[in-house]
């Protein structure tokens, strides 16, 4: 019978130790959040859920899948975390670092930075995250602390300053990767968590809504009839516009922090717009109808 080496024991048990020890986000820990658009009142859900343990540029990390992103906030569907004390630390695709989002027993007036990437900017800056207050929230029997925080995107002096609130073992009530999106973004966006749950925890709801799926497209049948499409997406030159209802409406390209940039008519049937001299990016084709706005995403190489 064949017999591990000693080495092996001891880094396969130093292994198990580390994926065991994991308080936050256990295997099977899954988040749901609501999901909104700056343009349209469509109301949708975001879940993230851990599936997977493994080991990730040299620490035993948990993978976190999510259903969508965020439009402006720049990360990926599979997020790698692992907490090593009271500290959690996610892996940042553009900046190829761990970086510490979350220092659960951080004192009150005391802060914790991270780096994180602007994709707004396309450039990396330090987060400030500060302690304002704690207290404790009793979540099905667990006394679990909550700390009301400042999140400061460190640039000419810290800017600007958003307000959320951390709960030990769910993370930022908001979203549980909330800095990714500093400033106003007109793309999709959390807007606050309904569920949580997993093994340890249990079920926990906010009663944000009935159901932790919970979707409604907002716009009533009759007006679906007369829906916005375009092609192809992404676009370099011309882009064919397909308007289904019988009355022009006007059209209008707005960038990632809803600044308009060009508008035009789009006429009942099909018709072109050429964007050719238009920058390469995010954009969103808005149009308003029946007092709601539909907003679609449009790339430009």
């Amino acid at each position: 019978m064949k017999r591990l080496s000693p080495l092996l024991i001891l880094m396969l048990s130093f292994l198990g130790t580390l994926l065991s020890g994991q308080n936050f986000a256990p295997l099977g820990a899954t988040w749901h959040y609501t999901e909104r658009h700056g343009f349209y009142p469509d109301i949708r859900f975001i879940k993230i859920e851990a599936v997977k343990d493994t080991v990730f540029q040299g620490e035993a990390c948990r993978i976190l899948q999510k259903n969508t992103t965020q439009v402006c906030a720049g990360r990926n569907l599979k997020e790698y975390v692992f907490s090593r004390g009271d500290t959690v630390f996610a892996w940042d695709n553009n900046l190829l670092s761990f970086q510490p989002i979350t220092v659960y027993n951080n004192a009150v007036n005391s802060f914790w930075e991270f780096d994180y990437y602007d994709l707004m900017d396309a450039t990396s800056r330090t987060m400030r995250v500060t302690v304002d207050s704690a207290s404790y929230q009793l979540i099905n029997n667990d006394s679990l602390r909550v700390m009301h925080v400042s999140y400061q995107t460190q640039a000419s002096g810290f800017w600007p300053t958003r307000q959320s609130r951390i709960v030990e073992r769910l993370g930022d009530l908001r979203y549980l990767f909330n800095f990714g999106m500093m400033r106003n973004c007109d793309g999709n966006f959390s807007a606050g968590l309904r569920c949580y749950q997993d093994s340890d925890i249990g079920f926990y709801s906010t009663q944000q809504y009935a159901s932790c799926e919970y979707t409604n497209l907002g716009l009533p049948n009759a007006e679906q009839t007369e829906a916005l499409s375009f092609y192809p997406n992404p676009v370099e030159g011309e882009l064919h516009i397909s308007n289904t209802g019988t009355d022009p409406y006007p059209l209008l390209l707005v960038n990632t922090t809803g600044r308009l940039i060009c508008r035009t008519i789009a006429p009942a049937g099909d018709s072109l717009w050429d964007l050719s001299d238009l920058p390469p990016g995010i954009y969103f084709l808005k149009r308003e109808r029946a007092n709601n706005w539909q907003a679609l995403k449009l790339i430009k190489k």
